[in-house]
């Protein structure tokens, strides 16, 4: 009986180990693992470019021309001698008459400085402003006499006015009415006798000018110092000529409105308003009124010509000061002349070449051909548009360039290595080494890769691959088995330990550093040993400490 509860027993442990064994193969998390090897690491850089020309020919567009016909669209393959456009007759004509013209224009502007240079002496700032101080002296003198007479009359004008007023009190209403006839008489003469000495006095005012004018005319341009004197004189007489207008109009409208004056009273005694008395004594407070105003002008005008004196003076202090400073004045005109000239020349001489090109192009019908067999790039024209001469034309010459780009952070690529460029439409690809790498861009880099022929058009738009091999490396991982947390990269490796149902694997972690990162393997370095089995795969989610189990596939 205790044999056989003790066969029972192991039957019992055997069932156990079975079914344990089984439970962790359904369970238990199956890897993928292997060590790391000393191997070199495939990089793999992969994007897209575009065909476009090595070297172009660009071709002047001649400005201000009209388009005639188009003989090339973008594109268009071209021989040697090829017709490329016509510029139209017409406005080639039109564009050598207006270059003559200004080609005289520049020879009389060359011809005006370099006489204008002979002499760059004439009046300073202080002998200008002195004589115009010397001019406000004189109309302060003549406006103070001026003054002095308008004063003495309007004394006399106010005694006059007071006095035929203190002798109508004593006349009848018939005596007082004849002298009112007598006033309208009198205001209606002042008027056609004010508005004839105006017109007199200006055209004697406009005749000096003209006179001045003529004189200013005959005088020759080097002598300077007349010549500024003469336009001092003409500008003041075109003053005084605005003076004496302002002047004449005032005392015309003074004139009317007397008779104004004189009408209104009058009409108002007719129409039975006022008497003929309260009719005199209002003439008599409006023509003193009257008489106060002109005054005061005058007194004003006074004011006027004394300030302009002291603003005279003050110039003249001030263009001492300025002529001191201006001293090496003419020299400098003399040096800024003689720039001014050479520019002028060197204008010349552009407009000449560019007249002689322009008469080449009428000679051969305004015909432009291509110099060197090539592919129309760039072609910024078209038939009927004026041309501005910033347009661009030009033909891709020679060989052609693979332009590709690529991410900077992740730059895979150097100056030598040899790409396969994927010929569209074909399962082809065409082989080209990178010449020149440009990093200047802030995220993207580029790169150009020559080509020997124009096979692939210009334009053309594909992709590329760049596969190459590092130097060696001691540790060598698929990049399946690097993995990275906050701590930093890591790997898990499969760990041995015994137990009582055999040897079991954990996963344990181990730091590495990233020293070289390719498409498929990455090099590393840290605690891994030779046999170290990396995991690289895992049919369900694993950490550290998770229990393992070895397979060579989940299948």
């Amino acid at each position: 009986m205790r044999r056989w509860m003790l066969v029972g027993f192991f039957l019992f442990m055997v069932l156990c180990t079975v079914a344990s064994r089984v439970y962790d193969s359904v369970t238990v998390p199956k890897v993928l693992t292997t060590s790391a090897k000393q191997k070199s690491v495939e990089v793999t850089a992969e994007g897209q470019g575009t065909v476009k020309a090595k070297a172009r020919k660009i071709y002047p567009v001649y400005g201000g021309l009209r388009v005639g016909q188009m003989e090339v669209l973008p594109g268009s393959q071209v021989q040697e001698g090829d017709c490329l456009f016509w510029y139209d007759g017409t406005s080639m004509a039109e564009k050598r008459e207006e270059l003559l013209r200004e080609l005289e224009q520049l020879d009389l502007d060359l011809e005006k400085e370099q006489i204008s240079q002979e002499s760059y002496i004439g009046l300073t700032q202080t002998e200008a402003a002195q004589w115009e101080l010397e001019l406000a002296l004189r109309e302060l003198a003549q406006g103070q006499t001026e003054f002095e007479e308008i004063f003495a009359d309007y004394n006399e004008e106010v005694a006059r006015i007071h006095k035929e007023y203190e002798d109508s009190m004593d006349l009848t209403e018939e005596e007082l009415w004849r002298q009112q006839e007598k006033e309208w008489e009198e205001a209606r003469q002042n008027l056609l006798a004010a508005k004839n000495s105006r017109d007199q006095e200006l055209l004697a005012a406009e005749r000096k000018i003209e006179d001045l004018e003529e004189e200013l005319d005959l005088i020759s341009d080097e002598d300077e110092n007349t010549v500024k004197k003469l336009e001092k004189q003409l500008e003041r007489a075109r003053e005084d000529l605005e003076d004496l207008r302002n002047f004449w109009e005032d005392r015309v409208d003074y004139t009317r409105f007397q008779l104004d004056v004189v009408d209104d009273q009058e009409n108002r005694i007719h129409a039975g308003l006022t008497s003929v008395q309260e009719a005199r004594k209002e003439s008599y407070e409006a023509a003193i009124k009257q008489a106060e105003e002109e005054l005061e002008i005058a007194q004003n005008t006074l004011e006027d010509q004394r300030k302009a004196v002291e603003k005279a003076q003050w110039q003249v202090h001030t263009a001492k000061k300025q002529d001191g400073a201006a001293r090496m004045s003419s020299e400098q005109k003399k040096r800024i002349s003689d720039l001014t000239i050479k520019g002028l020349k060197l204008d010349r001489e552009v407009k000449e070449k560019e007249l002689k090109i322009l008469e080449e192009m009428i000679r051969t019908g305004g015909q432009v051909t291509a110099m060197e067999a090539g592919v129309v790039v760039d072609l910024e024209i078209s038939s009927g548009k004026t041309t501005t001469g910033e347009e661009l034309l030009s033909l891709a010459v020679n060989d052609s360039q693979f332009e590709g780009s690529f991410l900077k952070e992740e730059q895979k690529i150097t100056v030598g290595d040899r790409i396969k460029i994927s010929i569209p439409g074909t399962n082809k690809t065409k082989e080209a080494v990178i010449a020149r790498i440009n990093l200047l861009e802030e995220t993207e880099g580029i790169f150009q890769a020559d080509l020997e022929d124009l096979e692939l058009p210009l334009g053309t738009v594909t992709s590329y691959v760049c596969t190459k091999q590092s130097d060696m490396f001691p540790k060598v991982i698929p990049v399946t088995g690097l993995r990275k947390d906050m701590k930093g990269y890591y790997c898990l490796v499969a760990r041995a330990s015994s137990s009582i149902l055999g040897e079991e694997f954990w996963a344990e972690r181990v730091e590495v550093q990233v020293i070289y990162e390719g498409s498929q393997e990455v090099a590393v370095e840290g605690a891994l040993f030779d046999g170290d089995q990396v995991i690289v795969g895992e049919n369900q989610a694993i950490g550290e400490g998770s229990r393992v189990r070895l397979v060579s596939d989940f299948y």
